[in-house]
């Protein structure tokens, strides 16, 4: 119903990445983690008791282990740990653009379709198969089903590195975020 974490982009999604294995992690994605890595520890032997498992991961995160490991993988493969270790280096898009909420209330509904649209025409994704990928276009959502908003607030940011179609997709992306006046039940939607 929603886009998984906040971050829809390739930088911005490793960024999101890293503070995830640092243990800054958000609710949806720990608990897309928890419940795929339980399975995985199970169907690798590792244990079959999903609860067991499930501490296991939530606690090799909150330790470090996870982050440690990470950064030993980017090692193995000649990767730079500079980045990693400082995600404040990677390169961001020339255009960050905040898009306001124009009315208060809860947030209901958040069209995952037009959020991946909007990050594609950004040029997060390929319009066509020849076309490059722009590493630091895409979004940040601030706001995700359930959260209160007034207006005003900041509800997501574009990146981008052409302003022509950042600016053009701000409302279309403000109308991606459905806001109702009525408490929202996380499950019940």
């Amino acid at each position: 119903d929603e886009p998984l974490g906040y971050a829809i982009g390739d930088t911005l999604e490793i960024i999101e990445t890293i503070n995830s294995l640092k243990g800054k992690m958000p609710q949806d994605v720990g608990d897309v983690v928890v419940a795929l890595g339980s399975l995985i520890l199970k169907l690798s032997g590792y244990g079959d008791d999903l609860n067991k498992n499930a501490e296991t991961i939530v606690d090799v995160i909150q330790s470090g282990k996870a982050y440690e490991k990470f950064k030993e993988i980017v090692a193995a493969q000649y990767g730079s740990l500079e980045y990693v270790e400082n995600v404040e280096k990677f390169k961001k898009a020339q255009y960050i653009i905040p898009v306001y909420a124009t009315e208060t209330g809860n947030i209901e509904k958040i069209d995952a379709d037009i959020i991946g649209s909007i990050a594609k025409y950004l040029g997060a994704g390929r319009m066509k198969n020849a076309e490059d990928v722009d590493k630091t276009a895409g979004i940040v959502l601030n706001k995700k089903i359930g959260d209160p908003v007034q207006i005003g607030e900041v509800m997501a940011t574009i990146h981008a590195n052409d302003e022509q179609k950042a600016l053009s997709s701000t409302k279309i992306l403000e109308e991606a975020f459905k806001i109702t006046t009525k408490k929202i039940i996380m499950g019940s939607r």
